[in-house]
């Protein structure tokens, strides 16, 4: 650290959570816990990620905190889909028909919220000089 406190040895972050593995739409899906375990699991491996720290954020965030980066009326859709599914009225539900390229199951919300605290944190640990952390992932 310089005496302003700046890092001058700053490192890359690993961001994630736990409701990010929580999220399955079916099997096979690309998005799917399995195909995220296992991406972590080859990061944490390989030796590039040897001294990488991983944190994962205390706390999700709230519905509008999106709006920011998102459309009201896409994260309002978004989350009437979710209540829809967690109420048991539909399985699942595609974001994008036919293509089912993005789908709502019972852990979109919190995967949503969980993913979004971590790019937000990942955001305010890049930009801040006194973290010690150079970028993230």
């Amino acid at each position: 650290k310089t005496s302003s406190g700046v890092h001058t040895n700053r490192q890359t972050c690993v961001f994630s959570h736990i409701n990010c593995l929580r999220y399955d739409a079916w099997d096979g899906y690309v998005d799917s816990s399995k195909r995220l375990r296992q991406v972590l699991k080859a990061l944490a491996r390989h030796p590039a990620f040897d001294n990488v720290q991983w944190r994962s954020p205390a706390h999700t965030v709230q519905l509008e905190d999106l709006f920011g980066v998102h459309e009201r009326a896409y994260v309002e859709g978004l989350f009437t889909m979710c209540e829809l599914v967690e109420r048991g009225i539909v399985e699942r539900l595609s974001i994008n028909p036919p293509s089912n390229d993005a789908v709502v199951t019972t852990g979109t919300r919190d995967a949503m919220l969980s993913a979004a605290a971590c790019v937000s944190h990942a955001i305010d640990a890049v930009m801040t000089p006194t973290s010690g952390v150079r970028n993230a992932l």
